[in-house]
């Protein structure tokens, strides 16, 4: 008797244990099932302009594949298969990608549901959808080479806008409710010198002065005096010219050799020069060397202010019988010559500065007139700019500073060294000025804005050596506002026709360049476009086209009052990768009170 108590004592304790048991194990069960892991993206840093304004951003999107394996297998009848396939030819996979891959594109997409809702059900039956992103540049043509993720500012910077670490959430699968969220590190921010407005206004002005002149192409630059930041950069190649290649400066050249004199005290105000309308440097060669016209006696401020060949040429000449060709080479190398300018573009050029033991004897007349040494658009305004720049020679950039995922600024700093004195600057300043007032740059002249510069006209090498008969490169090199530099800005046409000369092509272009800047100014604003991924500054506007423009841009709105819009959440320029809810209020704009409906 008590042995069958125990036994069934036994069984009881065993059924509980079993029941514990399989309660612990469906419980351990469901809460696994109930969870939900997602992964977040990670993304790339955005790319701003100097106001604000988005450049560059890398945003959600879905991409529909089809698999042709599993539809194949699936679809057996031959007629149905055609069916198929001609919806995806109207989709947009082109006969050649479907044969060729298995996993062929139908389409991408920001928009899941726009996504799913485009592709017919025949299709969908065998569509994959993945998540992920693309890196979207929202600029026009003029920004195209300056951006440009292979060697361009993005490229530069790669390491600082790259993507992180993915982030993670873990959701309950019935109610949604998020457990656990570790978000991503997305890729730091930069926060370019670039005005987007500006680059816009300038890109016009030189593709307008390329078709007025007939030329093959060209380059504006427009730089910072005092710190080298880039505000426009305009490259009408189609590759960066800019930062890549070269061309010989010509007469844009001889600012600098004035300063190499001045500074090392062979010339002064008082020197004078007779100019009879040609020279030969070198009284056993057959060289000579013509100037457009017959100067007469001049002294410092009349030769650079005429362009002077014969005076430009003897000082170089006094350059290299009292200091040596070394030293003169030194200095070209001190103004940046043959060397990178250090602006953030990759497989930036040295551009063509020979050694001395490569040089002729006559090589220093040549160079005198800005032949013999070819020179990119960077290192030639960063050599210009800094012959005005109180002597000092600054790096052309375009970062101004990069926001990291912490909301850390991190600022970056560019070389800056002393060229010639600011005694030699200021000098070359007032020079400078006669060139615009008085000289070969009289059409660069702005009214109401003290400008001054340089005119260059280049013959232009050939490939096989020599130059090339009637191809020119025509340049204007100039700053301002002359008492107290901030701009410094340089043009160059390339092969313009039939006028050539750099006061007569790149000057006016010049003054068109100014005018922009300046007009830019009275508006610091600047105007917010509208962007796929980016809230657009929506203040100021009715409810109607506040509405409109939400809808253009996929946002959901929720629109608070009447009148003008006064407030928005989330603010302008918020970078948005999934569809988002945006809040607009407004004030009613009539007596002062607030738009109460009374009825009746």
């Amino acid at each position: 008797m008590e042995g069958r108590r125990v036994k069934r004592l036994v069984i009881a304790l065993f059924v509980i244990f079993l029941m514990v048991a399989i309660r612990i194990f469906t419980n351990a069960f469901d809460s696994k099932r109930l969870l939900q892991h997602e992964e977040v993206p990670a993304f790339d840093g955005t790319v701003y302009d100097c106001k604000g304004h988005v450049l560059a951003a890398e945003l959600l999107e879905y991409v529909a594949y089809f698999d042709k394996g599993y539809f194949t297998n699936t679809i057996k009848d031959e007629r149905k298969r055609k069916r198929i396939e001609k919806e995806l030819v109207n989709l947009g996979v082109s006969p050649e990608v479907y044969k060729k891959t298995p996993f062929p594109v139908i389409m991408r997409s920001s928009s899941l549901s726009d996504l799913v809702s485009s592709i017919p059900p025949d299709v969908y039956k065998f569509t994959s959808i993945s998540k992920g992103s693309r890196r979207t540049l929202i600029n026009d043509e003029s920004l195209k080479l300056i951006l440009n993720p292979m060697n361009g500012v993005m490229a530069f910077y790669k390491p600082e806008l790259s993507k992180k670490e993915k982030g993670y959430k873990t959701l309950n699968a019935l109610t949604k409710e998020v457990l656990e969220f570790v978000p991503p590190v997305n890729g730091n921010d930069l926060y370019l010198t670039l005005d987007a407005q500006l680059q816009k206004d300038v890109s016009t002005i030189l593709y307008e002065g390329i078709k007025k002149y007939n030329a093959r192409g060209g380059i504006i630059i427009v730089m910072e005096t005092r710190t080298g930041a880039i505000k426009a950069a305009v490259n009408a190649y189609d590759w960066n010219f800019a930062a890549q290649g070269y061309f010989e400066p010509g007469s844009s050249i001889k600012p600098i050799i004035y300063a190499i004199a001045l500074e090392e005290g062979l010339v002064s105000t008082s020197t004078v020069f007779d100019c009879e309308g040609s020279i030969q440097p070198l009284k056993d060669s057959t060289v000579t060397i013509h100037d457009i016209e017959k100067h007469g006696k001049i002294n410092l401020f009349e030769a650079l202010a005429r362009s002077c060949n014969v005076a430009s040429i003897k000082i170089s000449k006094k350059i290299v019988e009292q200091l040596g060709e070394e030293r003169f080479y030194w200095w070209l190398r001190r103004f940046g010559f043959g060397e990178r300018s250090g602006v953030e573009i990759l497989k930036e050029t040295r551009g063509n500065l020979p050694p001395p033991e490569r040089w002729r004897r006559i090589t220093f007349a040549f160079m005198a007139i800005g032949q013999g040494i070819g020179v990119s658009a960077f290192q030639l305004i960063r050599a210009f700019n800094a012959v005005v720049n109180d002597g000092l020679l600054v790096t052309p950039h375009f970062l101004d500073h990069i926001l990291d995922s912490s909301g850390k600024i991190k600022k970056p700093s560019f070389p800056v060294k002393r060229v010639v004195s600011s005694r030699t600057s200021a000098l070359l300043r007032r020079m400078l000025k006669m060139v615009v007032d008085e000289g070969t740059g009289r059409k660069a002249r702005v009214k109401g804005v003290a400008v001054a510069g340089k005119t260059g006209t280049a013959q232009k090498a050939g490939e096989k050596g020599g130059y090339e008969p009637g191809k020119h490169y025509s340049v204007f090199l100039g700053f301002f506002p002359y008492e107290n530099p901030a701009y410094t800005v340089l043009v160059m046409l390339d092969e313009p026709s039939p006028e050539f000369l750099g006061g007569d092509v790149a000057a006016p272009i010049f003054k068109k360049v100014v005018e922009a800047i300046v007009e830019s100014s009275k508006d610091s604003k600047g105007k917010m476009r509208l962007i796929k991924g980016v809230v657009p500054d929506l203040r100021g506007l009715t409810v109607k086209d506040v509405v409109a423009i939400c809808d253009i841009l996929g946002l959901e709105v929720n629109t608070i009052g009447r009148g003008k819009a006064v407030h928005q959440e989330p603010e302008a320029g918020e970078i948005f990768r999934v569809p988002i809810r945006i809040n607009v209020f407004f004030s009613y704009e009539g007596d002062g009170r607030e738009d109460i409906d009374a009825g009746g």
